[in-house]
């Protein structure tokens, strides 16, 4: 009789076992609907979706084409580069971007003429400041220091704490014998990095062309190490 008794109160427990296993399955189930579950929770009876990378994000050959082109460019292989550009462009020959880079493969390959030339038809809207940056660098290069100067300048009134900015100006007015404003710049630049060695002996080289030697001699002093 007890062992009876037993196997139906065993049996009892079992039922309500199962049950609050269902109930509890259902909840979770609406709470996973209902946002309030993680879909982690149910990972393990369903089963995981997969997705290609690819089908996120295609590349066409147009831009695949551009990133080889970049690649060969920053493996200073520039007339490989040249080919894929200009092979971007017959597709898209109003590519401001691609002209824009073309210009720079140019410009590293000491190209400066053509570079600028091929800048300088292209709408300045579509030129952002680092372009606009590399334009006053290549008339540096080409001594034409107005037009480097004004860049420099323009640039500088919306980021007047631009200090390699700042210093290439300095050094633009410093060629032209215009001491005394490339000074005040490399004392502007100094007054923030101080310890800047390089900074320091281009400064005290303006003072020396200036006639000024002995604060020349007392600035190169201090980048020496003791």
């Amino acid at each position: 009789m007890g062992i009876k008794k037993q196997s139906n109160l065993l049996h009892f427990y079992q039922r309500v076992f199962s049950g609050t296993l269902c109930v509890a399955s259902g909840f979770l189930f609406l709470g996973v609907l209902l946002g309030f579950a993680p879909l982690s929770s149910l990972e393990e009876s369903s089963p995981e979706k997969k997705v290609s990378p690819a089908q996120e994000k295609q590349l066409t050959d147009w831009e695949a084409r551009l990133e080889y082109a970049r690649l060969l460019r920053n493996l200073q292989r520039y007339e490989e580069a040249l080919v894929q550009y200009h092979m971007l462009l017959k597709e898209k020959p109003s590519s401001n971007k691609v002209q824009i880079e073309i210009a720079q493969v140019l410009y590293y390959q000491g190209k400066h003429k053509e570079a600028l030339e091929l800048l300088e038809k292209i709408p300045p809207e579509a030129i952002n400041d680092k372009v606009r940056l590399q334009m006053a660098e290549i008339y540096q290069a080409l001594k034409e220091y107005p037009q480097a100067e004004s860049i420099y300048r323009v640039y500088l009134k919306k980021k007047p704490q631009a200090d390699l900015v700042k210093f290439k100006l300095a050094e633009l007015l410093s060629w032209q014998k215009r001491y005394e404003e490339s000074i005040l710049l490399y004392r502007q630049i100094l007054a923030d990095n101080p310890n800047d060695i390089q900074v320091r002996r281009k400064y005290a080289m303006v003072l020396m062309w200036m006639g000024n030697e002995s604060e020349a001699a007392q600035e190169l002093e201090k980048t020496f190490k003791e």
